[in-house]
């Protein structure tokens, strides 16, 4: 009987001392959260969704909240948004494809985030619906940016639109809502989405410089999200 004494007490042990969320010092975790969002919801121009890719440390401040940073990156291969071609085109004028101007959108986002949560559940990890807030800033190469005659080619159609390579950084506040679950322990899948609402900046389409920041801003409004993530350590 001695001989099975250790294994069993070994055993027991490890039964009642298993890493559940949050104890044994897991309060870190690491995310990937998939964003999309369809580009005619904001006017823009492209037939399939765009996607946003982010990954995120999080850390556990309490049973009912978690801090943390927030990578993200998206490219989108399209042409302008129709606006810029204005009534010209779409009262006729074909000699001006939004197709003939196609390019690449790329940005990256870094942000800082808070989740609070609905309820203490999931000892010190905190699992179930949460709200979202922070601040974000990003960094956008538009590629795919056109100008005439202030950006709208309807203003003077004996000219071409002229396609150029446009940068911006621009930040604001997002909000959002959200769910996770914990799976065996350490496994975290999440879902949701937010809102970017950004800082003193009013939408407007007049220079090289506004038609970017346009963009930038109304490929940023929304995005709904799925993730999966690991309690680290």
């Amino acid at each position: 009987m001695k001989q099975y004494f250790l294994p069993i007490l070994i055993f027991i042990s490890s039964f009642c001392c298993a890493q559940v969320p949050g104890y044994m010092g897991l309060k870190f975790s690491v995310n990937y959260d998939l964003g999309l969002l369809p580009p005619q919801v904001v006017a823009r121009t492209g037939t399939i969704p765009m996607l946003y890719h982010n990954v995120s440390v999080d850390y556990v401040v309490s049973r009912k909240m978690s801090v943390g940073v927030k990578y993200g990156f998206m490219t989108y291969n399209a042409p302008p948004e129709n606006q810029q071609f204005g009534s010209g085109y779409s009262s006729g004028y074909t000699d001006y494809n939004p197709n003939n101007y196609k390019g690449r959108y790329t940005q990256n986002t870094i942000a800082i985030l808070g989740k609070s949560f609905f309820t203490d559940r999931g000892f010190i990890a905190p699992i179930g619906r949460y709200i979202s807030y922070g601040l974000y800033f990003q960094h956008v190469v538009d590629n795919s940016a056109t100008t005439f005659a202030g950006g709208n080619i309807a203003q003077d159609t004996r000219t071409a639109p002229t396609g150029f390579k446009g940068t911006a950084e621009y930040g604001g506040i997002i909000f959002g809502v959200g769910r996770n679950f914990v799976v065996a322990n350490r496994i975290l899948i999440d879902f949701g989405g937010n809102l970017s609402i950004p800082l003193g900046y009013v939408i407007d389409q007049q220079n090289e410089r506004e038609t970017v920041y346009r963009d930038l801003v109304l490929r940023n409004l929304a995005q709904i999200y799925v993730g999966l993530g690991v309690l680290a350590f």
